[in-house]
């Protein structure tokens, strides 16, 4: 089953932009649910490497998802999240990399592309 089918059959949407920054390009993706954002993944593309689209959000895509199952399991099993599966970023770790936020905190860009608030 391929990711399309995966997020078709959870009800899930998924909306990509890209930021360009001095680190290189950095591929969001974000995981829309009818009542909101379920989780964001965000990978990053160096600039000494040549940016391929289709990578960034593949692998974005794979951060968000996972970062929704960890969550929607960790509150399945009345587990607490770790800080780090709720907030984008702790203190002193740059906004680079590999990273799959779970509810997310949205910013105005982000709200205004989706429509859409933190699913709760």
């Amino acid at each position: 089953m391929d990711n399309r089918e995966k997020l078709r059959r959870q009800g899930l949407k998924d909306i990509y932009y890209y930021d360009r920054t001095e680190h290189g390009i950095v591929t969001i993706c974000l995981l829309v649910e009818p009542d909101g954002v379920k989780a964001k993944g965000r990978s990053l593309c160096s600039p000494k490497d040549q940016f391929v689209k289709v990578t960034g959000r593949h692998k974005a895509l794979g951060m968000a998802y996972r970062a929704a199952d960890r969550g929607v399991r960790a509150i399945n099993e009345g587990t607490p999240l770790r800080a780090e599966d709720l907030v984008p970023l702790k203190r002193g770790v740059p906004k680079l990399g590999f990273k799959g936020i779970f509810c997310p905190h949205l910013t105005a860009f982000e709200k205004k592309i989706t429509g859409k608030v933190p699913a709760k």
